[in-house]
């Protein structure tokens, strides 16, 4: 069952809250592959090859803070660096979850290739969840995403695959446009994600307030 919005108008509506913008979430792009990068690289050198994973397992509330970003741009047409650290102000509730859901995507792919990637757009929404909803971390906010994506996993599969000519453009910029790519495709998931809970009857539930000031814990839907 396919949303009510087109894919289409889906990511026509992510260049519109990334009209004027686009340097900015590049930049943004850039620093978080430059951190995540360089963590890595530094730690392989310092100590000890293959010690890097560890680094970079340490590092995963960074994809939880990339989301909201995109998240917070989508719902209120305003961004900033800071935001991508959110996810280290409750740090290790949100580095289980998303080590859980990293697990969780591995052990699918052992079984085959296809599996795996039906499960990653199951668990596609997860970081969404936990943003929106402070109590639901580990399993609960994976099983949530899982509930939302039931339906939906294609459209969002085919929605990724309509930028594979821009991607493939990307490759030939050396991955400069990567830096732009990345930001569109995610705005256009952080539409996607607000559409399901406006399918679902929780569009009253938004609230298009930044609320980056409230403390964790407390709700925070915009």
């Amino acid at each position: 069952m396919e949303l009510q919005r087109t894919n289409e108008q889906l990511k026509e509506q992510a260049l519109t809250h990334l009209s004027g913008k686009w340097g900015k979430v590049a930049m943004i792009t850039l620093i978080i592959y430059l951190i995540t990068g360089s963590v890595s690289v530094g730690i392989d050198k310092a100590i000890y090859p293959g010690v890097s994973y560890v680094g970079s397992i340490l590092l995963l509330p960074l994809t939880y803070g990339f989301y909201i970003v995109f998240l917070r741009l989508k719902r209120t047409d305003n961004t900033d660096f800071d935001t991508v650290f959110e996810g280290f102000k409750e740090y290790f509730p949100i580095l289980f979850t998303e080590l859980l859901k990293v697990v969780y995507i591995m052990l699918w792919t052992l079984l085959l290739i296809v599996p795996g990637v039906v499960k990653s757009y199951s668990y596609a929404m997860t970081e969404y969840v936990m943003k929106d909803n402070p109590s639901m971390r580990y399993d609960n906010a994976i099983v949530r995403s899982m509930q939302l994506m039931q339906g939906h996993k294609m459209q969002l599969f085919m929605l990724d695959l309509s930028m594979i000519g821009w991607a493939l453009l990307s490759l030939l910029t050396l991955g400069i446009g990567f830096l732009f790519l990345i930001p569109y495709n995610q705005t256009a998931h952080a539409e996607f994600y607000d559409q399901l809970l406006a399918e679902e009857g929780n569009a009253d539930d938004l609230n298009t307030t930044d609320r980056y000031s409230t403390p964790i814990g407390e709700a925070n839907r915009w």
